[in-house]
């Protein structure tokens, strides 16, 4: 992937999240959620990235460096920082930028290693290279054009299909019959109302657009793998498949809003007991910069809804 590199530090550690749920189940240890972790500049411990359930232990530490040499004695200066994160460590995963080093492939053959924290207990290190990356498969869809803005077009993977106008309209009329049955009003209206600056978002609303989220990316999988087809028989993808392409713009949306709030939060209860997703930041920046973000996602998603089901413009 020596092609495509990612332009802030900020958006390769967002890319390194959806790397790390990659990496977790692929090599078998179950579909986790990642979160960063903290702000630049303050004591992270030597961790950047945190796995949704802490029970986990898999932590990772992303570094975009290109002119800066990422050597053995610098990794360790990392290792030695996770001395004061107080969270479980069982595997440290580095995800880099940097070109090989020889010091760090005479210290981790195979790319791994052990380190022994100051108490005796241990955990595996693993270091992966963008260079490595064949594909950015792991990347939601909806996400790519605003990492590679330039570059999106290089990451298609088949040629689609001329579409015929009627295609298109026979899938608008479809989504204006179904979709205002499955994202309701009340929906809606808490999407434009909620005060996102309290730092959560109640389940009772927000489960929704998590569940169309999780069943877009299956239906997507389905449509463009035909040994995957029969997932089109579960559920509501049958219906979410018919209302393709017209409703891509809003699929989009509830994608975007979807990720950017579950890839910040943990589970919490509400004084009444209601279930509620939470990223219970103290840093008063980190909690304004989720803020923002989850407004103007949710915007965008309400924003999407009018224009495909309503007819209405998407500028002012």
């Amino acid at each position: 992937m020596n092609d495509l590199r990612p332009r802030t530090w900020q958006d390769f550690q967002q890319i390194c999240r959806y790397w790390m749920q990659h990496l977790v189940e692929t090599n078998g240890c179950g579909a986790h959620t990642y979160q960063v972790f903290g702000n630049d500049g303050q004591g992270q411990g030597g961790v950047d990235l945190i796995p949704g359930d802490p029970n986990l232990g898999i932590v990772g530490q992303s570094k975009r460096w290109y002119t800066k040499i990422l050597t053995w004695a610098e990794i360790q200066k990392e290792l030695l920082k996770t001395e004061q994160y107080p969270g479980l460590i069982r595997s440290y995963v580095i995800l880099t930028t940097a070109p090989r080093h020889a010091s760090v492939q005479l210290a981790m053959p195979n790319d791994r290693c052990m380190h022994i924290r100051e108490s005796g207990l241990g955990f595996s290190v693993f270091i992966y290279y963008w260079e490595n990356l064949k594909n950015l498969d792991f990347i939601p869809r909806e996400e790519l054009p605003l990492f590679f803005p330039n570059a999106y077009e290089q990451f298609a993977t088949a040629q689609q299909p001329q579409l015929q106008p009627s295609d298109y309209t026979k899938s608008l009329m479809y989504a204006r019959e179904y979709l205002p049955k499955l994202v309701s009003s009340e929906h809606l209206a808490w999407l434009s109302s909620w005060n996102f600056n309290l730092g959560f978002v109640p389940a009772k609303y927000f489960d929704l657009f998590a569940e169309i989220s999780i069943e877009l990316n299956r239906t997507q999988l389905a449509m463009k793998h035909e040994i995957l087809q029969s997932w089109l028989n579960e559920g509501d993808r049958v219906h979410l498949g018919q209302c393709y392409p017209a409703a891509s713009p809003l699929f989009d949306a509830i994608g975007r809003f979807a990720q950017s709030v579950t890839g910040e939060t943990v589970s919490g209860n509400l004084p009444d007991g209601s279930l509620c997703y939470g990223h219970y930041h103290d840093d008063p920046s980190a909690s304004a910069r989720i803020a923002h973000a989850w407004k103007r996602n949710a915007d965008a998603l309400v924003a999407a809804y009018k224009a495909v089901i309503g007819g209405e413009p998407q500028w002012d």
